[in-house]
């Protein structure tokens, strides 16, 4: 079974406007009501595919009843624990930029942490875990620390896309994948990417901390895949974005998809780049046929 863990779930309310003005009324001409959370759309791409499996995390409410009901009418299925406080909303507002105002998630009891722990540690090394986002400030400093050493104790392979000291921490026990962008490769080495040096050089180094493979997301600019000695550069089509929230979500999903499946990881590496191209260019994640329809569009190259 695939796990995929989201600590601090969404719904994403997608408001547009045609101005922004601060501290006056305005009225939206356009709006959309998402499942968010970047495990839970990793969930979303795999279904896409027809691959199931379960969004593990913590919801309560009005707002988390809706998003279980929004995932389990999709054909996801969901193992969240309860909370009594509601899952939070996030909301997006676009006009000719896109400003993000992002709830602050609910406050976690010890019983809540404990219960969610407990079906953690029924995940065996049989399964596919994907951890991914930012987690409640309730939960303790060291919860996705806790989380890795499980599964490097069990062998379970998984996917680690976070930031930061998580990322940092999480990298020494060997995940499979890990998938920064280049605000989270500066924030990791302390410095700033402004040459392809840089980030082959960054990319490299993420080898030898732990990670078996490593994803590095460059936006429109396409994405570099390390794997062993070879370092691999994808290219994928330029236009306005539309959706700038999932598209590397997308690529994890995609990624995992093709892999399961083939077991080969630069067609897995072009699956990926096709369902983030596909994403970044349609409101919610992509189909499975928006998708596909950019396989001819992603072009790889070996770098070395």
């Amino acid at each position: 079974m695939i796990y995929t863990v989201t600590l601090n779930p969404a719904v994403d309310l997608l408001l547009y406007i045609k101005d922004l003005d601060p501290g006056k009324t305005h009225r939206a001409h356009k709006e959309y009501i998402f499942p968010g959370g970047k495990g839970i759309n990793v969930s979303r791409i795999l279904n896409r595919f027809h691959i199931p499996s379960t969004a593990l995390g913590f919801a309560g409410g009005f707002t988390g009843d809706h998003l279980a009901d929004r995932l389990n009418r999709e054909g996801i299925q969901t193992r969240f624990i309860k909370t009594a406080e509601n899952t939070r909303i996030n909301i997006k507002i676009k006009n000719e930029a896109e400003t993000q105002i992002n709830g602050p998630g609910p406050n976690l009891s010890e019983k809540q942490i404990l219960d969610f722990l407990a079906a953690f540690d029924n995940i065996d090394e049989n399964d596919w875990v994907v951890l991914s986002g930012s987690k409640p400030a309730s939960l303790p400093e060291d919860f996705y620390q806790t989380l890795v050493e499980k599964l490097h104790r069990k062998q379970t392979p998984f996917i680690l896309d976070t930031s930061g000291e998580e990322l940092r921490n999480g990298i020494l026990k060997k995940p499979f994948l890990i998938k920064p962008n280049q605000e989270e490769l500066e924030e990791l080495f302390g410095k700033k990417h402004n040459t392809m040096e840089d980030y082959l050089h960054s990319g490299r180094k993420l080898l030898e901390m732990g990670a078996q493979n490593a994803l590095i997301s460059l936006g429109q600019e396409g994405s570099l895949f390390f794997a062993d000695d070879n370092i691999y550069k994808a290219r994928v089509p330029k236009g306005k974005a539309v959706n700038s929230v999932g598209s590397g979500d997308s690529m994890i999903g995609g990624f995992l998809a093709k892999y399961l499946e083939k077991k080969d990881l630069l067609e897995s590496f072009r699956y990926g780049n096709m369902a983030g191209a596909a994403t970044a260019f349609t409101e919610d994640l992509a189909s499975c046929e928006e998708i596909l329809s950019f396989k001819k569009d992603i072009t790889i190259e070996k770098i070395k």
